[in-house]
């Protein structure tokens, strides 16, 4: 009775999974007509649309297709305007750096080698740069040291194969003697440390700020100008402390002149002083009026005053 029963209650196991089988075959035989069928009749005015719009001749799809263009005309143009912007601004940068070298290199006529600066004043003892050429480069101790058209910053003290050694003018114990544009007199430059430098003049002498300052012995020799005065009354002297065009900090490239740049001759130290001079008193773009005096006025003058 028992195997009977297990025997029964198998074949309804196998019976349901038959069944069971069959209805998911029939189901996935059937689901994909019915969706197809359904997609076609949903999706179907949607095409009847988009052809209309695509193909039709009547003034909304012919405005519809219009707008479209023109948006992906507009879109084009953007872009084309974003690459030019990038373009301009690529070459804006390259002429900045043209212009940048240019400077530093000089006017030409003077040859000057181009150096990049490895070690600033934070990172080696007292102000000193440390800089990629050397005498193979055709350094030599004593080349001026440049970070534009005419500013100097120091000069070149040690001179090794493949890199130097340029002491600035903020060294402490560094001397030189400047002329200062605005009082037009010559004062002592002393390097004090720490990128400072400064110039000591009596006081009554008339030294403001912005004063530039020049080092005659170097041509060409613009050092910086006067950013702040120390002055009391009570004290016989009056300081000057200058700043370099570049800060020390914001160096990485700077020019190495020739040691003929640098004379000690005191005739040739005052003519280049008189030409700074010289140059000061030119007055660029300056455009002289010419005036006709009318018959009236010249009645008027030559009439006798009573």
């Amino acid at each position: 009775m028992r195997k009977h029963l297990r025997r029964t209650s198998d074949t309804k196991k196998i019976t349901r999974l038959v069944v069971a089988v069959v209805l998911v075959l029939l189901v996935g035989f059937a689901v994909p007509p019915v969706v197809r069928l359904v997609g076609s009749v949903v999706l179907y005015p949607v095409q009847l649309v988009e052809n209309w719009l695509a193909q039709s001749s009547m003034v909304v799809p012919v405005l519809w297709r219009d707008k479209i263009a023109m948006q992906t005309h507009i879109s084009e143009l953007e872009q084309t305007v974003a690459e030019l912007g990038r373009s301009d601004l690529t070459e804006q940068r390259l002429f900045q750096e043209n212009n940048r070298l240019r400077g530093l290199l000089g006017d030409g006529e003077v040859q000057r080698t181009l150096a990049v600066v490895v070690a600033k004043p934070t990172e080696l003892p007292y102000d000193l740069l440390q800089i990629d050429r050397g005498s193979q480069s055709g350094i030599t101790v004593g080349a001026p040291v440049y970070i534009g058209t005419d500013s100097v910053i120091g000069l070149v003290s040690d001179v090794y194969l493949t890199h130097s050694f340029v002491t600035l003018f903020t060294t402490p114990g560094f001397f030189a003697t400047v002329y200062l544009t605005g009082p037009d007199v010559t004062a002592t430059l002393e390097g004090l440390g720490g990128g400072v430098a400064r110039v000591k003049m009596p006081q009554g002498i008339a030294m403001q700020i912005g004063d530039l300052v020049h080092v005659p012995s170097v041509r060409p020799g613009l050092y910086g100008q006067i950013a702040w005065i120390e002055s009391e009354p009570t004290q016989p002297e009056q300081y000057g402390y200058i700043t370099p065009e570049v800060p020390m900090q914001s160096l990485y490239q700077v020019a190495v002149g020739s040691p003929s740049d640098v004379t000690v001759v005191t005739t040739e130290m005052n003519q280049y002083i008189e030409k700074i001079k010289s140059d000061a008193l030119v007055v660029s773009d300056l455009v002289l009026a010419t005036s006709t005096a009318t018959s009236t006025d010249q009645v008027a003058s030559s009439t006798p005053a009573l």
